[in-house]
């Protein structure tokens, strides 16, 4: 593909969607910020400092968080 979100087909989304960077990577950032927009049901995470491949005791946090609300 050309990389492009296909903007239709994520804006129908209509469950609860936790969109995550870890703000080392601009344009992933931009990327997610970008989808997160696009949800009606989005909520933005940025977990400062963490590379692509997240270490599970910074992202362990923020889903247990997540799936309890």
């Amino acid at each position: 593909g050309d990389f492009s979100i296909p903007i239709e087909r994520v804006a129908t989304v209509q469950i609860p969607i936790l969109v995550i960077d870890g703000g080392e990577t601009l344009w992933l950032s931009h990327a997610a910020q970008a989808v997160a927009k696009l949800l009606p049901s989005a909520q933005r995470r940025t977990l400062k400092g963490q590379p692509h491949k997240v270490g599970p005791e910074a992202i362990a946090p923020l889903l247990i968080e997540f799936f309890n609300e």
